[in-house]
């Protein structure tokens, strides 16, 4: 192997862990926003629908906006940024999701809309920047048209397999060792040293 490829598969490597990473993040704040939510709406099918439902709107936006930047911003800054900004969006549900709950439940649209507006505040944000993350992965490593399909099933393929393992290390280990709140933060600091290498790769 020479010294373009090994930097190819270098790059790759770095790749899918990023991918893998933010999957499990991803999933991992999915399953704390229930228990953001059971003290103020409980556990209800209502709250579970709207986690749900929310989440793969944002897993649906991300995915188009994701394939849009990676084609007119192909770059590890690109990735990098999105990353930085999907931290950002982390870090920010412990900080205001009392003061937004609250002003949900002063307005109340309902008992079912209750849970689902204060779900797409809170978690959106977070659920479209990663999952954008994927499609510029894609694009990243895509060198021709006949490895493209080989490329995007390998890639989402690493970051389900992150998604199930964050799902798994938080509902056992991570919220009942740490916390929701502290988990939150936890994978904050994930993602903003995920950008950070990312970046860090790309310039070397």
């Amino acid at each position: 192997m020479n010294q373009a490829e090994r930097r190819a598969s270098a790059s790759t490597t770095a790749v899918l862990a990023t991918v893998f990473l933010c999957g499990g993040v991803l999933l991992g704040v999915e399953m704390a926003a229930s228990r953001v939510l059971a003290p103020f709406f409980g556990n209800s099918l209502f709250v579970w629908a709207a986690i749900i439902g929310v989440i793969l709107g944002g897993l649906a936006a991300g995915y188009w906006v994701g394939g849009a930047l990676g084609d007119r911003y192909p770059s590890p800054s690109t990735l990098a940024l999105v990353i930085g900004a999907g931290a950002v969006s982390v870090l920010a549900i412990p900080l205001v999701d009392r003061p937004v709950i609250e002003w949900v439940l002063r307005w109340d649209p309902g008992a079912r809309l209750d849970p689902v507006v204060c779900t797409a505040i809170l978690f959106l944000p977070m659920a479209v920047l990663l999952s954008a993350v994927g499609p510029i992965a894609v694009r990243l490593q895509v060198e021709g048209l006949a490895r493209v399909g080989r490329t995007a099933g390998r890639t989402f393929a690493i970051s389900t397999a992150g998604s199930i393992a964050g799902t798994f290390a938080t509902a056992f280990w991570l919220i009942p060792e740490f916390g929701v709140e502290q988990l939150f933060v936890l994978g904050a600091a994930t993602l903003f040293a995920t950008a950070g290498l990312v970046s860090l790769a790309g310039r070397l």
